[in-house]
């Protein structure tokens, strides 16, 4: 992935082409503002932005796969004042497989409800998504309405 950031970077190109290239890669428009216009993020932004409007964001897997989108990522939801069964039983009933689970760092198959030290409150804890993800497939998912 960086060699591939840094033959976009080094190509005899404008700006706006590395900047469209980058983002199609997967980087986001921080990562970008700083590798390609010295901070400049408002130019990286209008970029991005004429993007979406020729629809050039909305590519089918295949276009995705091709253009580089195939990083892995995982997500976690901080929750409370509601219980784990309650939220697990509704994920469940919605399709998406769930389980509640003691405090733990493997990686699962399924979204897991854990304790999060970290949160105060009534009823805390994390759901945290099956990693990897991939990419595109995973910002579907989690866009997807059911």
């Amino acid at each position: 992935m960086n060699a591939r950031i840094e033959e976009i970077i080094a190509t005899r190109s404008t700006k706006t082409s590395k900047i469209q290239q980058l983002i199609l890669l997967g980087l986001t428009r921080t990562q970008i503002a700083q590798l390609v216009t010295n901070g400049n993020y408002g130019f990286v932004q209008n970029v991005y932005a004429k993007m979406r409007e020729q629809g050039l964001l909305n590519m089918t897997e295949a276009q995705a796969e091709q253009r580089g989108f195939n990083r892995r990522f995982g997500v976690e939801f901080e929750a409370y004042n509601v219980t784990k069964s309650v939220l697990c039983r509704a994920l469940n009933a919605a399709g998406i497989a769930c389980e509640v689970e003691t405090y733990n760092h493997t990686t699962r198959r399924h979204w897991k409800i854990v304790t999060d030290s970290s949160l105060s409150g009534n009823n805390t804890f994390e759901l945290v998504s099956p990693i990897p993800m991939q990419l595109y497939k995973g910002l579907q998912r989690l866009t997807t309405k059911r």
